[in-house]
């Protein structure tokens, strides 16, 4: 037997301006930590026969199913309005929100077995931030360089600024999620990133 339990608070982004969306990337971190440790002091206690584990979403986009969309796709309506210019020396893991519901179908299908893992990043994707905007771009086809900011200039106001200093952690980071588990019980098939992101830029300007 299993639970699948899957830490929705992760999908959402309080708001699509950069220094907030760093922030609340770290904020949301430190919860599913807390969430993960509860989870599984809960299932030792009182199912300890069962195998617990937590699907944890990293950006998901994609078309989702109503007009009631998780908040992961203000950042995108933040770049479509160029109310996010710059780009940042960082790198964003994403899923496709096709892919989720392909993920916790598949894993209630299957059996657990001893090398599945208790904690699941749910990513596919790992792309920097410019590629982001610039496949955006593509698609709105917009003709702008897409700026990278300096990363010396943000970590110097970052001493002086908390919001960014957070922005300032996330600098230089470019280590893939870990998506194997993710990719093999979807069979590989996953829905490509550049289909991810142009999707969800029709469905913004569709709506």
């Amino acid at each position: 037997m299993k639970i699948l339990t899957w830490n929705r608070k992760t999908s959402c982004l309080k708001s699509f301006q950069r220094p907030r969306f760093f922030a609340a990337a770290d904020r949301l971190k430190k919860r599913n930590d807390e969430l993960v440790g509860l989870a599984k002091k809960l299932g030792s206690t009182y199912a300890p026969q069962t195998h617990v584990q937590i699907i944890v979403p990293t950006l998901v986009a994609g078309v989702p199913c109503d007009s009631k969309f998780g908040t992961s796709l203000l950042l995108f309506e933040g770049v479509i309005s160029d109310r996010v210019g710059l780009a940042h020396d960082a790198s964003i893991s994403i899923i496709d929100v096709s892919d989720v519901a392909r993920l916790i179908t598949g894993l209630v299908a299957t059996k657990s077995t001893a090398d599945q893992p208790d904690v699941i990043e749910a990513a596919t994707h790992t792309i920097y931030f410019s590629q982001l905007m610039e496949t955006v771009d593509e698609r709105l086809e917009k003709k702008r360089k897409v700026r990278i900011a300096s990363s010396s200039l943000i970590r110097l106001v970052g001493v002086f600024s908390p919001k960014i200093s957070v922005v300032a952690s996330y600098l230089g980071k470019h280590a893939p999620a870990d998506s194997s588990f993710v990719k093999k019980t979807l069979r590989g098939d996953v829905v490509p990133v550049e289909q991810t992101i142009n999707e969800t830029v029709d469905f913004l300007l569709a709506k």
